[in-house]
């Protein structure tokens, strides 16, 4: 729910007290550092893949998982974050691991993308500047979007 296309959204809620006393404690390097966040839970309906980029400190259940570029580079972290937002990562995907007569809840594992077809030069100098670009329109348009239904007039809106 909170994780969309390029954007990760946390609305408040429960607290939880992050340490070595939880039952399945995960390294904290996994919600620290730069990082691809990816929902588990895929679009049936065209988008597919949601996956956003965050170098928040950001700790999340498992509705969704990170992956990590072994490179530690806040720029390879921004270019999986394009690849998994694409169509052609989407149609593979699709292809690939998912049963396509099933209409609720697939996902995507870990392990799926892991095993996509990535060359290690993955990353071109253009794909993290898209990704900022993806960012700052969609920020813009959620905007727009708080902006024009909290100050239309009652009558425009049409239920």
């Amino acid at each position: 729910e909170g994780i969309k296309r390029y954007q990760l959204e946390w609305k408040g809620g429960e607290w939880i007290r992050y340490g070595d006393w939880l039952g399945a404690e995960r390294e904290r390097r996994f919600f620290t550092q730069p990082r691809c966040v990816v929902r588990q839970i895929v679009s049936t309906e065209g988008y597919g893949i949601f996956a956003a980029y965050s170098e928040e400190n950001l700790f999340h259940t498992q509705v969704g998982f990170v992956l990590l570029p072994k490179s530690g580079a806040k720029s390879d972290a921004k270019a999986l974050t394009a690849i998994l937002n694409s169509k052609l990562i989407t149609f593979y995907h699709r292809k690939r691991f998912l049963d396509e007569n099933k209409d609720t809840f697939q996902k995507i594992l870990i392990q799926d993308a892991v095993d996509f077809p990535l060359s290690a030069g993955f990353n071109n100098k253009n794909l993290p500047e898209k990704v900022d670009e993806m960012i700052s329109l969609v920020s813009k348009k959620e905007n727009l979007n708080l902006y024009y239904g909290y100050n239309l007039p009652a009558r425009d809106y049409h239920l």
